[in-house]
């Protein structure tokens, strides 16, 4: 949608792997009208237009105008309701989130990022080839940009590709027409793995929802070092409780496997909501776990030695790779 503002003219294509709008960590389900959201939980920006000293400056590899032209974007969508402001006490706490009052600013999406996602491809008039996995890009004798898919066909003829991937998958696509320098610093660039899951339940669970999570909508759980990072209430955010499913979306902590990340998550809902195991499993609606074997930049460019400078994106000629590896962790402010 930025950039249709900006080229009104230009032939957008977008590839999806997922079967919705889901781009790197906006994986949802809808429960019963009450949209999960798997992946980030939060938009988060700097508050451009707030006096503190690193409020609108340049740092982590992306510049002032940069920041101001997100926090400017988000404050329109907090404007059509579309966005809604969450007080850093809602929030749990986990090294990834940035929670300074009067620098980092929060917000839920009122619908969840899945339909807000929908939304920016609907006002960018773009192509959108769901189920898509590019596997090679390819630069043509006259210069123009072709993407061969996974399945062997190919999307041919663009003026630009903009890779919105990890740094390990962008290598592998594109790593023949990027510098030696970029491919050394992006082989160096780690992930950790996690698994990310939502959960429906019968409304019956409500009040012991309410019980738990209290005023917030999200509780972390990783102090005592088990398997689990994160409780978020989808109902809290989305001012959706009264007769609809209880909605819980719960992440993992780095490198725990799925069956045992979905079988620590019932076991913390059933103890924490004050349920038997057998009951819970009873008033379990529905689910949907992702396991992110690509997660979380573990070490991002700033954490190594390299003379490789970028600031916000890499640019190599008509190819562009945009990943938050540029800056800092990938959960960060999420």
């Amino acid at each position: 949608a930025l950039l249709r503002r900006e080229a009104p003219a230009a032939r957008i294509t977008v590839l999806e792997r997922a079967g919705y709008p889901a781009g790197r960590f906006g994986a949802g389900r809808d429960f019963g009208g009450v949209w999960a959201d798997i992946g980030a939980q939060v938009l988060s920006v700097v508050d451009a237009g707030s006096e503190h000293p690193n409020a609108a400056a340049d740092g982590h590899n992306i510049g002032a105008v940069d920041v101001r032209a997100a926090w400017e974007e988000a404050l329109a969508l907090e404007g059509e309701g579309v966005l809604r402001r969450s007080a850093h006490d809602d929030l749990g706490d986990s090294e990834e989130r940035m929670k300074y009052d009067g620098l980092w600013v929060h917000f839920w999406a009122t619908s969840g990022f899945g339909p807000l996602l929908r939304r920016f491809l609907r006002e960018a008039d773009a192509t959108v080839r769901f189920a898509a996995r590019a596997q090679k890009l390819v630069r043509d004798a006259g210069g123009a940009m072709d993407v061969v898919l996974s399945n062997g066909r190919e999307e041919k003829a663009f003026d630009a590709v903009v890779l919105a991937v990890p740094a390990c998958e962008a290598v592998g696509l594109a790593g023949d027409l990027l510098s030696p320098s970029a491919v050394d610093a992006m082989q160096r660039i780690t992930y950790d793995s996690r698994v990310c899951m939502a959960f429906a339940f019968d409304p019956a669970l409500e009040a012991s929802a309410s019980a738990f999570f209290g005023n917030v909508a999200e509780v972390t759980l990783d102090y005592d070092g088990g398997p689990l990072h994160l409780l978020a209430w989808q109902n809290a955010k989305r001012r959706q409780r009264s007769h609809s499913p209880v909605v819980v979306a719960v992440h993992s902590c780095p490198g725990v496997a799925p069956a045992a990340a979905r079988e620590a998550a019932l076991h913390s809902v059933s103890c924490h909501f004050g349920v038997s195991r057998a009951v819970l499993e009873v008033l379990l609606l529905g689910e949907k776990v992702v396991d992110w074997e690509v997660c979380q930049v573990s070490r991002p460019l700033e954490g190594l030695v390299t003379d490789l400078e970028v600031k916000g994106c890499l640019r190599a000629g008509p190819l562009v790779v945009a990943g938050d590896f540029w800056t800092q962790s990938s959960f960060c402010g999420c």
